[in-house]
């Protein structure tokens, strides 16, 4: 019978030594090394001639995503009617499914002069790119 506590002794001791070494992976600084946030650009591709841009509305990158690397060119396909309003756009490709989210649903808050064709209200479908980069990650202590 002193073999069973001394085996159940020998357990715990290295239980606790395994819950020390996972432990010290969990230390705040190495925590804040890893997930510090990124700095980042949005850059657009151009659009036709005959848009004129009045108003842009800048897609959302949120840090979660910067956190996890997602990053990549999307292209949104969209309609202006007569008014210069974009009344229809949808993401056609890209790298990642949130950010086809993220550009479509500023594209859709773009504004334009109006176009008219022989002195009638046009509407226009066009395209563009929008490219999320990020910055080299660089660690924080």
């Amino acid at each position: 019978m002193t073999s069973l506590p001394r085996a159940f002794a020998a357990l715990l001791l290295l239980l606790a030594a395994v819950l020390t070494v996972d432990a010290s992976l969990l230390r705040p600084e190495r925590a804040t090394a890893a997930v510090s946030d990124r700095k980042y650009s949005i850059e657009y591709g151009p659009l036709p001639h005959v848009l004129t841009l009045t108003s842009r509305v800048k897609p959302a990158y949120p840090k979660e995503l910067r956190q996890r690397g997602v990053e990549g060119t999307v292209y949104v396909k969209f309609q202006v009617n007569g008014s210069g309003n974009v009344v229809e756009a949808r993401g056609t490709s890209g790298e990642s499914e949130e950010l086809i989210s993220l550009a479509t649903n500023a594209v859709k808050r773009w504004r334009f002069l109006p176009v008219s064709i022989a002195d009638r209200a046009a509407y226009v479908i066009a395209d563009v790119t929008i490219t999320f980069r990020l910055e080299p990650a660089t660690a924080t202590n």
